[in-house]
């Protein structure tokens, strides 16, 4: 596993709720391995308007010791409360790959882009089933984070439900 690649994928993921971002994150995991680079876990359900992921507390963003620019570990992941995401970081370095998980402070195209302009990746993966219904894929299409990732030259690729990339 290296722990500083060169090359980043971004990957929308959940709680595991949703299949089809099941099916989002494992092929996010194979186009990753197969280009040795790493992963950022977008977690889609960290965004919200009326909670701060980063509850009051030992972890709270105020917190020296935890905010939105910390490496959050397994450990840490656990105790806030996000075993799910804690799970799917300890899978994807099992098969090799570094792995690192996002919460979003934020909602919409803006939590969007904060992600895109922090880790600047090469690829941004998504579930084609929000296409179907607005939501994540109309972030992308915003103009903000259109822009930004033209501006990151960053690939954006869909997923289907059986984890293929839609071409």
């Amino acid at each position: 596993m290296t722990d500083n690649p060169t090359a980043w994928f971004l990957v929308a993921t959940d709680d595991g709720s949703d299949q089809a971002y099941t099916a989002t994150r494992e092929a996010g995991f194979d186009l990753a391995s197969d280009a040795d680079a790493g992963v950022i876990l977008y977690d889609r359900t960290s965004e919200s308007k009326m909670t701060n992921p980063y509850p009051a507390g030992p972890w709270s963003d105020e917190d020296d010791a935890v905010s939105p620019d910390s490496q959050l570990e397994p450990k840490t992941l656990r105790e806030m409360g996000r075993a799910y995401l804690a799970d799917q970081v300890e899978a994807g370095r099992a098969r090799g790959l570094a792995v690192r998980p996002h919460l979003a402070v934020n909602t919409g195209a803006e939590a969007l882009a904060d992600a895109v302009e922090r880790y600047q990746p090469t690829t941004v993966v998504f579930p084609q089933a929000v296409e179907d219904d607005g939501g994540l894929f109309d972030k992308v299409r915003h103009n903000t984070v259109a822009d930004l990732l033209a501006e990151t030259n960053a690939e954006v690729v869909l997923i289907d439900a059986q984890g293929n990339p839609v071409r």
